[in-house]
């Protein structure tokens, strides 16, 4: 099961990558050093990922609710649940001001738009997101490894969608109300608003009243500083 969804979060990745170079929506200034930036960053979450992962069964079982279920009962109600939480750990991390100083304004600082972003995070916030899921989906659930990582998974391609750098066509934006689309992740992001759309499944959003959806949007994005990488690292902003 976890092979056949990381192939379509490899599949879709690629497929945004590709597209977003060869017909851009928005064409956005250069961000020196933002490659090699990137890269680092995904070099020690693939680390930290992995070992965590490793270590997750091992982990305290404070109670397991879905046992007796078959896998794929396991992953639709572990992911239903993981991104109910992902919703309000989300909203919480833009109310809180350490929440988003020290974790998730580094990842609203990027000018751009691009599948990329959705991976561009603070090393702190991968910290914390993780100890988020083992809360959640270890000792709330009690999900095993494999049905953890293919949440994540789940979550990534679905993130590698909204971030991308395409235009949903005008038919297609009703989807909008099931999952995140590109335009909405776009307000997410405007500089000076930093709001709405926190779900990536948009039922919680509808429900919480923080969905939105543009006809149209031609705003800016990110913060002032920028790209001096080295400022957000070390939180001089």
């Amino acid at each position: 099961m976890e092979t056949q969804i990381m192939a379509m979060q490899a599949v879709v990745f690629t497929s945004f990558f590709i597209m977003e170079r060869v017909k851009p929506a928005r064409h956005y200034p250069d961000a020196p050093g933002w490659n090699w930036w990137w890269a680092a960053v995904q070099l020690y979450a693939a680390a930290w990922t992995a070992s965590y992962l490793s270590a997750w069964s091992g982990l305290p079982l404070i109670w397991h609710p879905l046992d007796g279920l078959s896998d794929w009962q396991q992953l639709l109600i572990g992911y239903a649940v993981y991104s109910f939480a992902a919703y309000w750990w989300h909203r919480a991390k833009h109310r809180f001001h350490p929440l988003w100083h020290y974790l998730h304004f580094a990842h609203h600082a990027a000018a751009h738009m691009e599948t990329r972003v959705a991976f561009w995070r603070h090393p702190i916030e991968i910290f914390a997101n993780s100890a988020v899921i083992v809360i959640v989906a270890r000792l709330g659930l009690g999900l095993d490894a494999t049905i953890i990582w293919s949440v994540l998974v789940i979550e990534g391609t679905l993130e590698s969608f909204h971030h991308a750098n395409v235009n949903t066509p005008r038919w297609l934006r009703p989807l909008g109300y099931v999952v995140q689309i590109p335009e909405q992740h776009l307000v997410h992001h405007q500089r000076g608003l930093h709001r709405f759309n926190y779900a990536t499944i948009t039922f919680w959003d509808a429900i919480f009243g923080t969905l939105r959806l543009p006809e149209d949007w031609n705003e800016r994005l990110g913060v002032s500083v920028w790209p001096r990488f080295s400022r957000l690292l070390y939180f001089r902003y």
